[in-house]
């Protein structure tokens, strides 16, 4: 008996610390702009729908930067494509004309 008079005046001792009141007042303290957890207010909205718009306009100027930078990069391998084949035709000369002396 002595056991389970002890273990409901430890049940009843924790109820009362830690968890269990101050969490409750935390819980039902209210916040007039927000009801749920994307509610915000007005201002806030605001502000997230121009970093949004900024988002969208940045998007669209990484995206065009990416294609340029795609065209200069073909633009590039072609210039080099090029200068390997002159540097091809200028080895062939130079093996030809040193045949002829």
């Amino acid at each position: 008996m002595a056991s389970s008079s002890s273990c409901s005046s430890r049940l009843s001792a924790s109820s009362g610390r830690g968890r269990g009141g101050g969490e409750m007042e935390r819980l039902s303290s209210s916040v007039p702009y927000r009801v749920g957890p994307y509610d915000y207010s007005p201002t806030k909205e605001q502000q997230v729908e121009r970093v949004q718009e900024q988002n969208a306009e940045l998007r669209q100027v990484i995206q065009q930067l990416e294609e340029e930078k795609d065209e200069m990069k073909k633009k590039m391998e072609k210039m080099e494509e090029k200068e390997q084949v002159e540097q091809k035709e200028k080895r062939k000369m130079k093996a030809g004309l040193s045949r002829l002396v």
